[in-house]
């Protein structure tokens, strides 16, 4: 289970065969293979984490892996520990994380599962016997994020009480990092419909997820998804967006952006809240740089993967943007537009007084919607 080049090659190295084998065993009544089916589990999640061929391999029309796990929840509902390596595994091969490749099965995979009925199994799981255990719930939500792939798939999650499913399992663990991230994680995929990020800004999910970033600061994948979550929920949305900002979501997410400033996730997730959050309340631009965020924005830019969002948030703030490219020679290559005359208000020290949320207030006032 571990990273690096030395995994990936050690993954590498295991024949296709080998996943038409472990599926077969997850799919066998003998006694002796329905013992080794967490051990079968551990080792699908293990070599189709970050693995496309072994994915394919798995789920291919030979293999039927996504059947045998369907048979593996049906069968063990009981074996929590049997059933958490279950749920990793369904989500790595449902799963797009291994960047080598342009293209993926994962997407398709998921769908499949939706088809074959996972979410309906999933959510008895979730609803049932494990509904106050952490560490199950975790892993049910964790392994339900990747089945929203599309607007179908999201809608079915809805008709199944999935809103409700994760936004309970929070407010039932808010101590608790492990659903919080999952809980975070699904929200996050399902905001992209319109409908649902309407539902969740109106429902205890908005106080949930920045709870959850305050409460535990020093996970940085919890804040990756939560950060995710309400960056989704005011995409295009200016009511949203304004209650967000009410809620305290604003200095929520750029304390994430100060305590993670190496996390290329937290602060690719963070630049784009900050865009979609102004993008259709343009009086909120001012609300936003009284945080401080300039420098905040110009710093994840020097991260990869965050230089489009982070000069894409400074110029929808109105601020100076410099754009850094590498030249074919390895030279660094600055190139300067200013968009706007508006002047930075980024303090050299933070002040953590509460005017943020007066200031709110008055563009609600503003806006009519006090």
């Amino acid at each position: 289970g571990g990273s690096g080049p030395e995994a990936t090659a050690l993954k590498d190295a295991f024949p296709p065969l080998a996943m038409l084998v472990l599926s077969h065993n997850l799919q066998s009544d003998e006694p002796v293979k329905r013992r080794a089916r967490k051990l079968c589990c551990a080792l699908v999640k293990t070599l189709c984490s970050k693995s496309e061929s072994h994915k394919a391999s798995f789920v291919n029309k030979n293999s039927k892996g996504l059947d045998a796990l369907l048979l593996v929840l049906e069968q063990e509902s009981g074996n929590k520990a049997l059933l958490v390596e279950a749920c990793g595994a369904l989500r790595a091969v449902t799963s797009f994380d291994d960047y080598r490749n342009d293209f993926s099965v994962a997407y398709d995979t998921a769908r499949s599962a939706v088809e074959l009925g996972y979410i309906q199994k999933l959510v008895v799981l979730a609803r049932g016997e494990h509904k106050d255990d952490a560490v199950m719930l975790a892993a049910l939500l964790h392994a339900i994020k990747p089945l929203a792939c599309n607007d179908d798939s999201v809608q079915r999650l809805c008709a199944a009480g999935c809103i409700e499913i994760a936004v309970g399992s929070m407010r039932s663990n808010v101590g608790d990092a492990g659903v919080c991230k999952s809980a975070a994680g699904l929200m996050r995929n399902m905001a992209g419909n319109d409908s649902v990020k309407r539902q969740l800004c109106m429902s205890d999910a908005l106080g949930l997820l920045i709870q959850a970033l305050q409460d535990h600061k020093t996970d940085a994948a919890l804040a990756d998804n939560a950060v995710a979550a309400l960056a989704n929920m005011c995409l295009r949305s200016p009511e949203n967006s304004l209650r967000i900002a009410s809620a305290g979501g604003i200095r929520s997410v750029t304390l994430a952006m100060r305590l993670h400033p190496t996390s290329g996730g937290v602060q690719r997730q963070a630049c784009l809240f900050l865009r979609n959050l102004v993008g259709r309340c343009p009086e909120l631009v001012e609300v936003v740089l009284e945080e401080g965020v300039e420098e905040l924005i110009r710093a994840a830019g020097t991260l990869q993967g965050s230089v489009d969002v982070a000069y894409a948030a400074l110029r929808d703030l109105g601020l100076p943007v410099e754009l850094i490219t590498l030249t074919d020679s390895g030279e660094i290559q600055r190139g300067y537009r200013e968009f706007g005359k508006k002047e930075s208000n980024f303090q050299a020290v933070w002040d953590e007084s509460d005017d943020l949320h007066g200031n709110v207030d008055n563009k609600f006032r503003e806006a009519g919607m006090a």
